[in-house]
């Protein structure tokens, strides 16, 4: 009885070896999978992110280049004229040079017309330079 009870016992170890074997197996691919996918969305979640940051890096067009100027110039009172160059100008200042668009805002003031010239930024929309033309 005692050398059927140790083969069954055996035979049970072996068994259960082979199924945790089997299964420690299967859980360190399944943690390897896990990983890769963690990468894989990593990678995806900074492709996302970069695109939308350069995305928001664009370069804005001349007739929003004007609206902004026009926007700053309204909160002192109203715009009687505008008018924008739809090419791209290079701008230097300070010892650094910008691209843009140059282009020009008339509004009357105490009856009388005042004469602006500016320059924005092209790539973040600033006013960089404004004259007063006469």
């Amino acid at each position: 009885m005692k050398q059927a009870y140790t083969a069954y016992h055996k035979e049970r170890n072996n068994l259960l070896l082979m199924l945790f074997s089997s299964t420690i197996y299967k859980k360190r691919k399944r943690v390897t999978n896990m990983k890769l996918k963690h990468v894989v969305a990593g990678f995806a979640a900074g492709f996302v992110s970069a695109y939308i940051i350069e995305k928001k890096k664009a370069a804005i067009s001349s007739g929003e280049a004007l609206q902004i100027a026009k926007n700053a110039f309204k909160k002192n009172g109203t715009i009687d004229g505008s008018w924008i160059h739809t090419t791209t100008k290079f701008f230097e200042q300070n010892g650094l040079t910008f691209e843009g668009y140059n282009g020009g805002i008339i509004r009357t003031v105490d009856n009388l017309q005042e004469h602006y010239e500016f320059f924005i930024d092209k790539r973040s929309g600033a006013i960089l330079d404004l004259k007063t033309v006469s």
